[in-house]
């Protein structure tokens, strides 16, 4: 407990012995700081006066001089004093321009020249030390912008298309979903690709039904490609841009299922024999000829997980790469891998196709616009059920970041 008390009496008993040293030391630490910054930067070891410096600056511009001065003065500093040397000095100021005079003018526009790159020396020293020393204050907000700005346009340059995710601020609202497709009309092996629309999916809660359902609904070509030119030539080119198989897709968060339809929602409430109640749930699709494009099921524990049926020989698997994909705070962020379940006779057979959907960033400014990633070819079941449960997720965090932040509590 006492142990510190003997080093800290042999301190006090050095300080009072040198106490004298030490008031000076810290009288003169502001002369020393000042010595050192001026000879760094000058070269110096002391400032001369204005007085000095006029009458040094002065005395040193022989440019300046008049020739009545030239020829007074007798003698240059750089001239050897010696008999007659006057009026070798005078003929050699008199003929600057000769060959003769030169090795005077070198010497007198090589001191000139001295000074101005000492200046220029200083002043470019100076400027690097404010960028470099003020540097870490002011560059992060230059760069930032820029930054997010090159992400959001070129991080999914790798993959197939882009996704862009428009979330819902209210519950009114209808939240989009866009499509992006490389440009056919772009030339071949271009880096990074041009990218246009291809189609727009909304995602909303239909009124005066059973509400735990969501639609992910198409919308159709003239409210989606007004003013893209290219739009008819993709549709003529490439099988991506036609009419999706999916056009709707019916989600039921309660029961965590959905199933696709080739008929928007409005028909298949017609064709409905429940088109009245209130309580329709997914399984009254189930039953209509129209949703037979497949289903699918999907679980958030452990981790986010689908399985779909395709009705092909083969189903479909996909899982998040990560626990946590979903933030209360937060965009969505998640990785979301594709298997595929081979069935041949009695055995069956799991292949891994890598990244399918993977979230890139929100827009800057626009933090409910979510940027992903898609190696997917067109909207199928297997795109369009992940990306209802993502689009889901984003429309909570939308509403969220888009309270008064007095509310914006956990």
């Amino acid at each position: 407990m006492f142990g510190v008390l003997p080093p800290i009496w042999s301190f006090g008993k050095i300080l009072l012995d040198h106490q004298a040293e030490i008031k000076i030391s810290i009288r003169s630490t502001p002369a020393f700081v000042s010595d050192g910054v001026r000879f760094i930067f000058t070269g110096r070891y002391k400032w001369p006066s204005p007085q000095e410096a006029r009458e040094a600056n002065a005395e040193l511009d022989y440019f300046k001089w008049s020739r009545r001065r030239w020829l007074i003065s007798g003698r240059s500093p750089y001239l050897p004093a010696s008999p007659g040397s006057e009026a070798g000095y005078a003929m050699k100021v008199l003929c600057l321009a000769e060959d003769d005079c030169s090795p005077l003018v070198q010497r007198i526009s090589k001191l000139r020249h001295t000074r101005i790159l000492r200046v220029v020396t200083l002043k470019v020293s100076l400027a690097f030390t404010v960028i470099f020393c003020g540097g870490p204050f002011f560059v992060p907000y230059l760069a930032l912008p820029l930054a997010q700005e090159w992400h959001w346009k070129h991080d999914c340059d790798s993959y197939s298309g882009e996704i862009v995710l428009y979330g819902q601020h209210h519950i009114s609202q209808t939240a989009v979903i866009s499509f992006y497709v490389m440009d056919p009309n772009s030339p071949a092996g271009l880096y990074p690709p041009n990218r246009v629309k291809a189609y727009d999916f909304k995602f909303y809660t239909p009124d005066g039904h059973n509400q735990n359902l969501r639609v992910l609904e198409y919308l159709e070509p003239s409210e989606l490609a007004a003013s893209n030119t290219s739009y008819n030539e993709f549709k003529t080119l490439s099988p991506f841009l036609r009419l999706p198989d999916v056009r709707t897709l019916v989600l039921d968060r309660a029961g965590r299922r959905f199933i696709g339809c080739s008929a928007g929602f409005k028909e298949l409430i017609t064709s409905s024999e429940n088109a009245t109640q209130a309580g329709i749930g997914i399984d009254d699709f189930r039953i209509l000829t129209s949703c037979s494009e497949g289903e699918g099921t999907y679980k958030n524990d452990p981790y986010l997980q689908f399985a779909i049926n395709d009705n092909s020989t083969s189903s479909v698997h996909i899982q998040a790469e990560s626990k946590e994909w979903a933030y209360i705070d937060d965009a969505p962020s998640f990785s979301l891998l594709k298997y595929t379940n081979i069935t041949s006779g009695a055995s069956e057979e799991l292949t891994e196709h890598g990244i399918w959907l993977r979230s890139a960033l929100t827009k800057r400014n626009h933090p409910t616009i979510l940027k992903v990633c898609s190696n997917a070819i067109d909207a199928s079941v297997a795109t369009l059920g992940p990306l209802g449960v993502v689009v889901g997720a984003l429309n909570r965090f939308s509403i969220f970041i888009s309270r008064p932040r007095i509310f914006s509590t956990v």
